[in-house]
Protein backbone atom coordinates (compact mmCIF):
# COMPACT_ATOMS: atom_id res chain seq x y z
CA UNK A 1 0.00 0.00 0.00
CA UNK A 2 2.06 3.24 -1.21
CA UNK A 3 1.40 6.05 1.24
CA UNK A 4 -1.82 7.86 1.15
CA UNK A 5 -2.64 11.59 2.20
CA UNK A 6 -6.22 12.46 3.17
CA UNK A 7 -7.46 15.91 4.27
CA UNK A 8 -10.43 15.19 6.90
CA UNK A 9 -12.63 17.50 7.33
CA UNK A 10 -15.17 17.75 10.21
CA UNK A 11 -18.51 16.02 10.49
CA UNK A 12 -20.57 18.70 10.21
CA UNK A 13 -19.70 22.15 8.30
CA UNK A 14 -18.24 24.72 10.88
CA UNK A 15 -18.77 28.30 10.56
CA UNK A 16 -15.52 29.78 9.62
CA UNK A 17 -14.02 32.04 12.70
CA UNK A 18 -11.02 33.55 13.79
CA UNK A 19 -10.05 32.00 17.39
CA UNK A 20 -7.99 34.58 20.10
CA UNK A 21 -5.25 32.71 22.03
CA UNK A 22 -4.69 33.41 25.47
CA UNK A 23 -1.93 35.00 26.56
CA UNK A 24 -0.58 31.53 28.31
CA UNK A 25 -0.95 30.29 24.47
CA UNK A 26 1.40 33.66 23.30
CA UNK A 27 4.35 32.73 25.66
CA UNK A 28 4.41 29.01 25.86
CA UNK A 29 7.12 27.87 23.37
CA UNK A 30 6.42 27.99 19.43
CA UNK A 31 7.24 24.33 18.21
CA UNK A 32 5.35 21.37 17.55
CA UNK A 33 5.15 18.53 19.80
CA UNK A 34 4.94 14.93 18.48
CA UNK A 35 3.86 12.45 20.20
CA UNK A 36 3.25 8.45 19.45
CA UNK A 37 1.26 6.39 20.48
CA UNK A 38 2.17 2.28 20.06
CA UNK A 39 -0.91 -0.34 19.28
CA UNK A 40 -0.71 -4.03 19.42
CA UNK A 41 -3.18 -4.96 16.35
CA UNK A 42 -4.38 -8.46 16.03
CA UNK A 43 -3.13 -10.92 12.88
CA UNK A 44 -6.53 -10.61 11.43
CA UNK A 45 -7.15 -6.80 11.49
CA UNK A 46 -8.40 -5.39 8.99
CA UNK A 47 -6.12 -2.21 8.06
CA UNK A 48 -8.44 -0.14 5.77
CA UNK A 49 -10.84 -0.74 8.90
CA UNK A 50 -8.73 0.92 11.60
CA UNK A 51 -8.04 3.91 8.63
CA UNK A 52 -11.86 3.79 8.39
CA UNK A 53 -12.61 4.39 12.03
CA UNK A 54 -9.69 6.46 12.72
CA UNK A 55 -10.92 9.39 9.72
CA UNK A 56 -14.51 8.94 10.69
CA UNK A 57 -13.31 9.32 14.52
CA UNK A 58 -11.23 12.47 13.65
CA UNK A 59 -13.98 14.05 11.86
CA UNK A 60 -16.33 13.67 14.69
CA UNK A 61 -13.21 14.76 17.23
CA UNK A 62 -12.82 17.85 14.90
CA UNK A 63 -16.26 19.18 15.89
CA UNK A 64 -15.24 19.22 19.37
CA UNK A 65 -12.20 20.84 19.08
CA UNK A 66 -12.34 22.66 15.50
CA UNK A 67 -9.71 24.64 16.23
CA UNK A 68 -7.63 22.08 15.67
CA UNK A 69 -8.60 21.93 12.22
CA UNK A 70 -7.39 25.47 11.81
CA UNK A 71 -4.03 27.38 11.41
CA UNK A 72 -1.63 29.66 13.30
CA UNK A 73 -1.93 33.04 11.92
CA UNK A 74 -0.51 36.86 12.85
CA UNK A 75 -2.78 38.80 15.52
CA UNK A 76 -0.38 41.47 16.42
CA UNK A 77 2.76 42.11 13.92
CA UNK A 78 3.61 45.01 17.03
CA UNK A 79 3.52 42.31 19.69
CA UNK A 80 4.59 38.99 18.03
CA UNK A 81 0.92 37.72 18.53
CA UNK A 82 -0.79 34.28 17.00
CA UNK A 83 -4.59 33.71 16.49
CA UNK A 84 -6.11 30.65 14.86
CA UNK A 85 -7.84 31.02 11.57
CA UNK A 86 -10.52 28.17 11.08
CA UNK A 87 -11.67 28.78 7.18
CA UNK A 88 -14.87 27.05 5.35
CA UNK A 89 -12.51 24.06 4.20
CA UNK A 90 -10.75 23.66 7.47
CA UNK A 91 -9.61 20.44 8.01
CA UNK A 92 -6.10 18.00 9.56
CA UNK A 93 -4.07 16.25 7.07
CA UNK A 94 -3.94 12.74 7.51
CA UNK A 95 -1.14 10.47 6.71
CA UNK A 96 -1.09 6.75 6.37
CA UNK A 97 2.30 4.56 5.67
CA UNK A 98 2.28 0.70 5.68
CA UNK A 99 5.72 -0.16 6.70
CA UNK A 100 4.77 -4.11 7.62
CA UNK A 101 7.12 -5.17 4.63
CA UNK A 102 9.80 -3.49 5.15
CA UNK A 103 13.04 -5.29 6.42
CA UNK A 104 15.96 -5.13 8.32
CA UNK A 105 14.77 -3.44 11.25
CA UNK A 106 13.30 -3.91 14.35
CA UNK A 107 11.52 -0.84 13.76
CA UNK A 108 9.25 -2.17 12.02
CA UNK A 109 8.29 -5.20 14.16
CA UNK A 110 5.44 -4.51 16.68
CA UNK A 111 6.73 -7.43 19.52
CA UNK A 112 10.76 -6.38 18.71
CA UNK A 113 9.83 -2.93 19.58
CA UNK A 114 8.05 -4.21 22.53
CA UNK A 115 10.95 -6.13 23.87
CA UNK A 116 13.26 -3.14 24.02
CA UNK A 117 11.13 -0.27 24.79
CA UNK A 118 9.99 1.68 21.66
CA UNK A 119 13.72 2.75 21.69
CA UNK A 120 13.63 6.34 20.82
CA UNK A 121 16.60 6.03 18.83
CA UNK A 122 14.28 3.67 16.03
CA UNK A 123 11.39 6.25 15.89
CA UNK A 124 12.74 8.28 13.28
CA UNK A 125 10.80 11.48 13.15
CA UNK A 126 11.57 11.71 9.25
CA UNK A 127 9.83 8.39 8.58
CA UNK A 128 6.97 8.29 10.66
CA UNK A 129 6.04 12.26 11.08
CA UNK A 130 3.58 14.10 8.85
CA UNK A 131 5.30 16.98 9.27
CA UNK A 132 7.87 19.69 9.15
CA UNK A 133 10.12 19.79 12.59
CA UNK A 134 9.92 23.80 12.12
CA UNK A 135 6.79 25.52 12.13
CA UNK A 136 6.29 27.52 8.78
CA UNK A 137 4.59 31.13 8.72
CA UNK A 138 1.22 29.54 9.31
CA UNK A 139 1.51 26.04 10.06
CA UNK A 140 -1.30 24.05 10.83
CA UNK A 141 -2.86 23.37 14.52
CA UNK A 142 -2.41 19.22 14.16
CA UNK A 143 -1.54 16.85 11.09
CA UNK A 144 -1.81 12.93 11.78
CA UNK A 145 -0.03 9.74 10.43
CA UNK A 146 -0.79 6.41 10.91
CA UNK A 147 2.23 3.57 10.62
CA UNK A 148 1.28 0.49 9.70
CA UNK A 149 3.93 -2.36 10.88
CA UNK A 150 4.40 -5.94 11.86
CA UNK A 151 1.75 -6.77 14.71
CA UNK A 152 0.98 -3.19 15.46
CA UNK A 153 0.07 1.00 14.48
CA UNK A 154 2.08 3.51 15.80
CA UNK A 155 -0.13 6.45 15.54
CA UNK A 156 1.61 9.84 16.02
CA UNK A 157 0.51 13.26 16.68
CA UNK A 158 1.92 16.46 15.57
CA UNK A 159 0.60 19.27 17.38
CA UNK A 160 1.52 22.83 17.33
CA UNK A 161 2.15 23.97 21.47
CA UNK A 162 0.74 27.28 21.09
CA UNK A 163 -2.94 25.54 21.08
CA UNK A 164 -2.66 23.12 23.92
CA UNK A 165 -0.23 21.72 26.48
CA UNK A 166 0.38 18.04 27.64
CA UNK A 167 -2.94 18.10 29.60
CA UNK A 168 -4.98 18.95 26.14
CA UNK A 169 -3.39 16.76 24.17
CA UNK A 170 -4.38 13.56 26.24
CA UNK A 171 -8.06 15.58 25.90
CA UNK A 172 -7.52 14.86 21.94
CA UNK A 173 -6.44 11.55 22.93
CA UNK A 174 -9.37 10.76 25.26
CA UNK A 175 -12.00 12.69 22.90
CA UNK A 176 -10.13 11.36 19.44
CA UNK A 177 -10.74 7.65 21.33
CA UNK A 178 -14.58 8.22 21.92
CA UNK A 179 -15.13 8.95 18.80
CA UNK A 180 -13.09 6.20 17.08
CA UNK A 181 -14.45 3.47 19.54
CA UNK A 182 -17.90 4.78 18.63
CA UNK A 183 -17.53 4.18 15.05
CA UNK A 184 -16.44 0.95 15.73
CA UNK A 185 -18.58 -0.31 17.61
CA UNK A 186 -21.69 1.39 15.60
CA UNK A 187 -22.65 3.72 18.69
CA UNK A 188 -24.07 6.81 19.34
CA UNK A 189 -22.38 9.23 21.97
CA UNK A 190 -24.44 10.87 23.95
CA UNK A 191 -24.64 14.78 24.23
CA UNK A 192 -23.38 14.61 27.91
CA UNK A 193 -20.30 12.52 27.24
CA UNK A 194 -18.84 16.13 24.68
CA UNK A 195 -16.14 18.37 25.51
CA UNK A 196 -18.38 20.94 27.81
CA UNK A 197 -18.08 24.75 26.47
CA UNK A 198 -16.19 25.96 28.96
CA UNK A 199 -13.12 23.58 28.48
CA UNK A 200 -12.95 25.53 25.09
CA UNK A 201 -13.11 29.09 26.51
CA UNK A 202 -10.22 31.17 26.32
CA UNK A 203 -11.22 34.19 27.33
CA UNK A 204 -11.25 33.67 30.85
CA UNK A 205 -7.82 33.81 30.47
CA UNK A 206 -7.89 37.96 29.59
CA UNK A 207 -7.99 39.95 32.46
CA UNK A 208 -6.29 43.69 30.72
CA UNK A 209 -2.85 44.74 30.98
CA UNK A 210 -1.40 44.53 33.99
CA UNK A 211 1.53 47.22 36.04
CA UNK A 212 4.24 44.81 36.08
CA UNK A 213 6.40 43.33 33.98
CA UNK A 214 6.18 39.36 32.27
CA UNK A 215 10.16 39.70 33.81
CA UNK A 216 9.20 40.06 37.04
CA UNK A 217 7.72 36.77 37.32
CA UNK A 218 9.61 33.85 37.86
CA UNK A 219 10.56 31.53 34.68
CA UNK A 220 10.99 34.75 32.34
CA UNK A 221 14.11 37.45 31.63
CA UNK A 222 14.83 39.85 29.04
CA UNK A 223 15.39 38.38 25.49
CA UNK A 224 19.11 37.48 24.78
CA UNK A 225 20.00 38.61 20.95
CA UNK A 226 19.66 35.57 18.85
CA UNK A 227 17.76 33.33 21.34
CA UNK A 228 16.17 31.16 19.81
CA UNK A 229 13.39 30.60 22.62
CA UNK A 230 12.15 34.05 21.99
CA UNK A 231 12.19 34.13 18.57
CA UNK A 232 8.58 33.99 17.02
CA UNK A 233 9.26 34.35 13.08
CA UNK A 234 10.09 30.49 11.40
CA UNK A 235 13.68 31.89 9.35
CA UNK A 236 14.92 32.91 12.67
CA UNK A 237 13.57 30.04 14.72
CA UNK A 238 15.29 27.57 11.79
CA UNK A 239 18.39 28.96 12.15
CA UNK A 240 19.19 29.01 15.76
CA UNK A 241 17.60 25.28 16.14
CA UNK A 242 19.97 23.94 13.20
CA UNK A 243 22.82 25.93 14.74
CA UNK A 244 21.53 24.14 18.78
CA UNK A 245 20.84 20.99 16.81
CA UNK A 246 24.19 20.83 15.13
CA UNK A 247 25.90 21.82 18.53
CA UNK A 248 23.91 19.08 20.48
CA UNK A 249 24.68 16.61 17.65
CA UNK A 250 28.59 17.84 18.08
CA UNK A 251 28.25 16.82 22.05
CA UNK A 252 26.28 13.91 22.04
CA UNK A 253 23.18 15.00 23.17
CA UNK A 254 20.63 11.97 23.58
CA UNK A 255 17.32 11.27 24.55
CA UNK A 256 16.57 8.37 27.31
CA UNK A 257 13.73 6.95 28.69
CA UNK A 258 13.76 5.31 32.22
CA UNK A 259 10.89 4.31 34.72
CA UNK A 260 10.42 4.35 38.15
CA UNK A 261 8.86 1.06 39.43
CA UNK A 262 6.26 1.05 42.27
CA UNK A 263 8.95 -0.62 44.79
CA UNK A 264 11.24 2.12 44.12
CA UNK A 265 9.27 5.13 44.57
CA UNK A 266 8.27 3.67 47.63
CA UNK A 267 12.30 3.40 48.76
CA UNK A 268 12.48 7.44 47.08
CA UNK A 269 9.35 8.72 49.01
CA UNK A 270 10.45 6.82 52.39
CA UNK A 271 14.21 8.36 51.74
CA UNK A 272 12.92 11.61 51.36
CA UNK A 273 10.72 11.68 55.23
CA UNK A 274 13.22 9.65 56.77
CA UNK A 275 15.02 12.37 58.41
CA UNK A 276 11.89 14.14 60.27
CA UNK A 277 8.92 12.52 61.04
CA UNK A 278 6.98 15.68 61.91
CA UNK A 279 8.03 17.18 58.67
CA UNK A 280 5.74 18.65 55.70
CA UNK A 281 5.08 15.79 53.78
CA UNK A 282 6.69 16.48 49.74
CA UNK A 283 4.40 15.95 46.87
CA UNK A 284 5.51 13.17 44.46
CA UNK A 285 6.10 16.04 41.89
CA UNK A 286 8.43 17.84 43.93
CA UNK A 287 10.12 14.51 44.99
CA UNK A 288 10.82 13.29 41.62
CA UNK A 289 12.03 16.71 40.60
CA UNK A 290 14.34 16.95 43.95
CA UNK A 291 16.12 13.39 42.68
CA UNK A 292 16.42 14.64 38.77
CA UNK A 293 17.78 17.81 39.80
CA UNK A 294 20.29 16.59 42.38
CA UNK A 295 21.61 13.62 40.35
CA UNK A 296 21.73 15.34 37.22
CA UNK A 297 24.28 18.33 39.10
CA UNK A 298 26.31 15.52 40.11
CA UNK A 299 26.45 13.90 36.93
CA UNK A 300 27.18 16.81 35.31
CA UNK A 301 30.31 16.97 37.90
CA UNK A 302 29.23 20.76 39.00
CA UNK A 303 30.86 20.26 42.45
CA UNK A 304 33.98 20.22 41.04
CA UNK A 305 33.14 22.98 38.49
CA UNK A 306 33.52 27.11 39.69
CA UNK A 307 29.78 27.37 39.64
CA UNK A 308 28.10 28.81 42.47
CA UNK A 309 24.34 28.09 41.43
CA UNK A 310 21.85 25.86 39.93
CA UNK A 311 18.09 26.91 39.24
CA UNK A 312 15.58 24.10 38.33
CA UNK A 313 12.37 24.93 35.97
CA UNK A 314 9.19 23.21 37.30
CA UNK A 315 6.72 23.56 34.24
CA UNK A 316 3.05 24.03 36.70
CA UNK A 317 -0.28 23.21 35.83
CA UNK A 318 -2.22 26.20 37.29
CA UNK A 319 -5.65 24.50 35.85
CA UNK A 320 -6.89 24.14 39.96
CA UNK A 321 -4.53 27.20 40.88
CA UNK A 322 -6.84 29.69 40.23
CA UNK A 323 -9.65 31.50 41.38
CA UNK A 324 -12.38 30.14 40.34
CA UNK A 325 -10.35 27.21 38.97
CA UNK A 326 -10.46 26.04 35.16
CA UNK A 327 -12.05 23.31 34.24
CA UNK A 328 -10.04 19.83 34.44
CA UNK A 329 -10.71 19.82 30.68
CA UNK A 330 -9.39 22.94 29.33
CA UNK A 331 -7.96 22.40 26.38
CA UNK A 332 -5.65 25.01 26.00
CA UNK A 333 -2.11 25.82 27.37
CA UNK A 334 -2.56 26.92 31.07
CA UNK A 335 1.15 26.67 32.42
CA UNK A 336 3.83 28.67 34.75
CA UNK A 337 7.31 28.09 35.66
CA UNK A 338 8.31 27.63 39.09
CA UNK A 339 11.90 28.91 39.81
CA UNK A 340 13.88 27.33 42.34
CA UNK A 341 17.63 28.07 42.88
CA UNK A 342 20.31 26.57 45.47
CA UNK A 343 23.91 26.47 46.09
CA UNK A 344 25.89 23.74 44.03
CA UNK A 345 26.75 22.45 47.55
CA UNK A 346 23.69 21.66 48.84
CA UNK A 347 22.62 19.80 45.99
CA UNK A 348 25.83 17.63 46.05
CA UNK A 349 25.78 17.39 49.54
CA UNK A 350 25.97 13.68 51.19
CA UNK A 351 23.77 14.86 54.19
CA UNK A 352 21.30 12.59 54.96
CA UNK A 353 18.42 15.00 54.72
CA UNK A 354 19.50 16.51 51.05
CA UNK A 355 16.46 15.40 49.00
CA UNK A 356 14.71 16.75 51.38
CA UNK A 357 15.76 20.11 51.64
CA UNK A 358 15.97 19.81 47.79
CA UNK A 359 12.58 19.19 47.38
CA UNK A 360 10.78 21.85 49.89
CA UNK A 361 12.88 24.46 47.97
CA UNK A 362 10.68 23.06 44.35
CA UNK A 363 7.49 22.92 46.76
CA UNK A 364 8.22 26.99 47.58
CA UNK A 365 8.90 28.04 44.43
CA UNK A 366 5.91 26.02 42.73
CA UNK A 367 3.47 27.10 46.00
CA UNK A 368 4.54 30.79 45.08
CA UNK A 369 1.84 30.72 42.35
CA UNK A 370 -1.41 31.33 43.61
CA UNK A 371 -4.15 32.54 41.66
CA UNK A 372 -3.16 36.64 42.09
CA UNK A 373 0.28 35.83 40.55
CA UNK A 374 -1.10 34.02 37.85
CA UNK A 375 -3.10 36.46 36.54
CA UNK A 376 -1.10 39.23 37.76
CA UNK A 377 1.34 37.28 34.99
CA UNK A 378 -1.51 36.65 32.49
CA UNK A 379 -2.21 40.07 32.51
CA UNK A 380 1.60 41.39 32.05
CA UNK A 381 1.87 38.74 28.94
CA UNK A 382 -1.10 40.95 27.12
CA UNK A 383 0.94 44.04 26.75
CA UNK A 384 3.84 42.31 26.07
CA UNK A 385 5.94 41.91 22.72
CA UNK A 386 6.51 37.99 22.59
CA UNK A 387 9.89 38.68 21.02
CA UNK A 388 11.75 40.52 24.23
CA UNK A 389 11.10 37.67 26.41
CA UNK A 390 12.58 34.39 26.85
CA UNK A 391 12.66 32.03 29.36
CA UNK A 392 15.15 32.35 32.14
CA UNK A 393 16.72 28.78 32.41
CA UNK A 394 20.12 27.59 31.31
CA UNK A 395 19.75 24.73 30.68
CA UNK A 396 21.56 24.23 27.18
CA UNK A 397 24.84 22.58 28.78
CA UNK A 398 24.52 25.24 31.26
CA UNK A 399 23.98 24.57 35.18
CA UNK A 400 20.09 24.08 35.17
CA UNK A 401 17.61 21.82 35.34
CA UNK A 402 14.25 22.39 33.84
CA UNK A 403 11.09 19.52 34.63
CA UNK A 404 7.72 19.03 33.03
CA UNK A 405 5.27 16.73 34.14
CA UNK A 406 2.10 15.26 33.16
CA UNK A 407 1.28 13.24 35.69
CA UNK A 408 -1.96 15.28 37.06
CA UNK A 409 -3.47 14.40 33.61
CA UNK A 410 -6.00 11.42 33.01
CA UNK A 411 -4.01 8.55 32.26
CA UNK A 412 -3.90 7.51 28.39
CA UNK A 413 -3.41 4.03 28.79
CA UNK A 414 -7.05 3.94 30.47
CA UNK A 415 -8.44 4.56 27.36
CA UNK A 416 -10.50 2.43 24.93
CA UNK A 417 -9.93 2.98 21.57
CA UNK A 418 -12.73 0.45 20.17
CA UNK A 419 -12.76 -2.49 18.11
CA UNK A 420 -9.31 -3.67 17.00
CA UNK A 421 -7.06 -1.12 18.47
CA UNK A 422 -8.12 -1.40 21.97
CA UNK A 423 -5.71 0.37 24.98
CA UNK A 424 -2.45 1.80 23.74
CA UNK A 425 0.74 -0.25 24.68
CA UNK A 426 3.13 2.94 25.09
CA UNK A 427 3.58 6.35 24.65
CA UNK A 428 6.75 7.77 22.69
CA UNK A 429 8.53 10.81 21.41
CA UNK A 430 10.83 10.36 18.11
CA UNK A 431 14.39 10.60 17.37
CA UNK A 432 15.71 13.92 18.52
CA UNK A 433 16.94 15.55 21.36
CA UNK A 434 17.35 19.57 21.38
CA UNK A 435 17.82 20.12 25.12
CA UNK A 436 20.13 19.25 27.49
CA UNK A 437 18.97 19.04 31.26
CA UNK A 438 15.09 18.36 30.37
CA UNK A 439 13.67 15.91 32.11
CA UNK A 440 9.87 14.97 31.03
CA UNK A 441 7.38 13.02 33.25
CA UNK A 442 4.66 10.72 31.78
CA UNK A 443 1.66 9.58 33.52
CA UNK A 444 1.58 6.31 35.52
CA UNK A 445 1.37 3.04 33.81
CA UNK A 446 -1.44 1.07 34.61
CA UNK A 447 0.61 -0.88 37.37
CA UNK A 448 1.45 2.15 38.88
CA UNK A 449 5.16 2.58 37.44
CA UNK A 450 6.28 5.82 36.31
CA UNK A 451 7.98 6.75 32.72
CA UNK A 452 10.06 9.79 32.19
CA UNK A 453 12.10 11.09 29.55
CA UNK A 454 15.64 12.33 30.05
CA UNK A 455 17.59 14.64 27.47
CA UNK A 456 20.95 15.58 28.85
CA UNK A 457 24.76 14.90 27.22
CA UNK A 458 26.25 11.64 26.83
CA UNK A 459 29.09 11.97 29.08
CA UNK A 460 26.10 12.85 32.29
CA UNK A 461 23.78 10.30 30.81
CA UNK A 462 26.81 7.58 31.30
CA UNK A 463 27.28 8.86 34.66
CA UNK A 464 23.61 8.70 35.98
CA UNK A 465 23.72 4.70 34.48
CA UNK A 466 26.83 4.16 37.11
CA UNK A 467 25.16 6.29 39.96
CA UNK A 468 24.18 4.03 42.15
CA UNK A 469 22.05 5.99 44.10
CA UNK A 470 19.86 7.72 41.27
CA UNK A 471 19.56 3.72 39.97
CA UNK A 472 18.44 2.43 43.07
CA UNK A 473 15.46 5.06 42.45
CA UNK A 474 14.71 4.57 38.25
CA UNK A 475 15.63 2.14 35.94
CA UNK A 476 17.44 2.98 32.78
CA UNK A 477 14.98 1.45 30.11
CA UNK A 478 16.14 2.33 26.38
CA UNK A 479 17.45 5.53 24.40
Amino acid sequence: MSPTVRFVRPATTLTPETVALAPSDQFIIRNFVSTILCFKLDINASIEGVITNLHQGLANTLVELPFLAGTLVPESEERCTKQVNIPEDAGVEFKVKDLRHKSGSAMYDFDELIKCGFPPSVLDFDTLVHGTLIPGLEPACLTMQANFIQGGLLLVFHMHHAVMDGSGLFSLFECLAKHTAAISRAQIISSCDLIQDECLDRTVLFSGPALRQMIEYPGFRPAQEHSWAAKADASKLMARLIIQSEDLTAKRVNKSWWIIRPNQLRKLQEEVMSTDRNSIKMTLSSTLSALFWRHISLARKMHESKVEYSGLTTVCDFRSRLDPPLPPGYVGNALVFARARLLVTELCSDEPNTLYKIASSISESVNWWDSERIQGLLGAAEGTDMRSVEWDSDTHFGPDVQVTSTMSASSPYSIDWGQQLGNMQALRFPTGAFYDGFVTVLPRLPDGSIEFVLNCGSEVFTELKADKEFTRYASFLCS
